[in-house]
């Protein structure tokens, strides 16, 4: 390991001791873009990232449309990955108590890129711009009036000029 990964380390740890975290949830992206995980005990930290995680390479596709794995493909029934956590993805998790998370790439046991990580392929095709890479998500939401029921705020289709004439006069 570089000094700047054993220094961002430390620094995790120290975070981890400082904010009571007790579980580090373990991410990784399935071939559905579908984000999965793991848990482990905040005590084994350096050593998961060190030396990963392991699970089965089926995986990948046991949570699919119809829950079956594909048959001759890399998702077999024999087969393992390994998760090895970015330590520059670490952050406390918001949404559970003394948790944290970290997203880990995923690796073959001869420790090459595992073909359905959507990961480096990620990394790959950003490195290739001259470009600053920007992103951002768009809150989709619904407005209700709490009356004696919960109602809509309105009727109209999505983006209709009735929707937005009767918008535009509510916010006036």
């Amino acid at each position: 390991m570089n000094g700047d990964k054993m220094e961002k380390i430390e620094q995790i740890e120290k975070t981890v001791k400082e904010e009571n975290i007790e579980f580090i949830r373990w991410l990784y992206i399935d071939v559905d873009n579908i984000v999965r995980g793991t848990v482990s005990n905040a005590k084994d930290l350096k050593e998961k990232i060190s030396g990963g995680l392991s699970i089965a390479a089926c995986m990948q596709s046991a949570f699919g449309l119809f829950d079956r794995i594909t048959p001759d493909s890399v998702f077999g029934f024999v087969g393992e990955v390994r998760l090895m956590p970015d330590p520059e993805t670490f952050r406390i998790a918001p949404y559970a108590e003394n948790s944290a998370l970290m997203i880990c790439d995923q690796y073959t046991r001869t420790g090459e890129v595992f073909r359905a990580d959507p990961r480096p392929l990620l990394k790959e095709v950003i490195s290739r711009y001259r470009h600053e890479l920007k992103a951002s998500f768009e809150n989709e939401f619904y407005l209700f009036r709490k009356n004696e029921s919960i109602e809509p705020f309105d009727r109209s289709m999505c983006y209709s000029t009735p929707g937005d004439e009767r918008r535009q006069r509510h916010y006036a």
